[in-house]
């Protein structure tokens, strides 16, 4: 329970760039969140990182940006699943509040490791987007969900 010392990261969907270069890694910034927040908290803390350069790069139809913030993001997912497990008690959920540009890829080549990509729109879309929990209460996070259904349960725990 988060109460009882479970911590809770919530890892929504690069963090800053500056003209399609990264200037700051998510690993290294949520490793760095993370970090502070355990060494100050006495029971539980709650980290929300966001990977908002993902969503601004498709509304662009980016293809190359938006492959390049995912796996930034990556990172900073990779930086919460390394605490929580050390930890045993902390909650990782991942996910999104919306997809953009309605993405599909063809064309692949897994050998050469290419992919070509179409988007549809520049704008939001109704695509259902993925949601995947890890540790503790990770149970309450699966299956289709309305998007203020996990913020309820986010607060539910929060308030144990």
């Amino acid at each position: 329970m988060i109460g009882d010392g479970m911590g809770l990261a919530h890892i929504c969907s690069g963090m800053y760039a500056n003209q399609g270069q990264l200037t700051i890694a998510n690993l290294s910034t949520t490793q760095m969140a993370i970090d502070y927040l355990s060494s100050r908290s006495t029971n539980s803390f709650f980290l929300m990182a966001e990977g908002a350069r993902i969503d601004k790069s498709a509304h662009s139809n980016d293809y190359s940006a938006v492959v390049r913030e995912v796996l930034d993001f990556d990172k900073a997912v990779e930086a919460a699943i390394r605490f929580a497990e050390k930890d045993g008690n902390t909650l990782v959920i991942i996910s999104a509040d919306h997809e953009t540009g309605a993405l599909a890829l063809r064309d692949g080549n897994i050998k050469e490791v290419k992919t070509k990509a179409m988007f549809v729109s520049k704008g939001h879309t109704p695509i259902m987007v993925p949601l995947f929990a890890y540790g503790p209460q990770s149970k309450l996070f699966g299956g289709v969900q309305e998007n203020s259904d996990v913020s309820n349960k986010i607060f539910q725990l929060l308030a144990k």
